[in-house]
């Protein structure tokens, strides 16, 4: 009973191939069909998707009952670092959440660490807030 509760929290998302509304369930592939995937709802009703924005439910807890899907974007108001040559010309607040091999983690173009709800130097809990997706917004890790 358990096993088939923690089976029912791996979620995915992705956007439809024809409207770009973002779709909840789980990836299938299809076998005749190159390169055709679909979010499945249930055993038979599947919706076919963009297979490149098809992104996994991350445990990350930013509160507010907010899912936050690898692939999405969030900033992080109370992360402190030092820069030895000054701050750099973008906002290292702002990170992608990626999944690396088995480890989820935050990414921008200067900052690669653990995800995390928490400072691991400190032990004081992070402000996260999700400002989007790299598919819908992809200019805001730009800035």
């Amino acid at each position: 009973m358990n096993e088939k509760k923690n089976l029912d929290l791996v979620k995915f998302r992705a956007q439809d191939e024809y409207n770009d509304h973002w779709v909840v369930g789980y990836p299938n592939k299809d076998r005749d069909i190159k390169d055709r995937w679909y979010i499945m709802h249930n055993h038979y009703d599947s919706i076919i998707v963009k297979p490149e924005t098809i992104g996994q439910l991350t445990n990350l807890d930013i509160g507010k009952d907010i899912e936050v899907y690898e692939d999405d974007i969030v900033r992080i108001h109370n992360y402190d670092q030092r820069w030895k040559h000054g701050e750099p010309d973008f906002d290292w607040r702002v990170f992608r959440v990626v999944r690396n091999q088995h480890v989820w983690a935050f990414e921008n173009k200067a900052i690669y660490m653990p995800c995390s709800n928490y400072d691991t130097a400190t032990a004081m809990p992070y402000e996260i807030s999700l400002i989007g997706n790299m598919f819908d917004n992809p200019e805001v890790l730009n800035r």
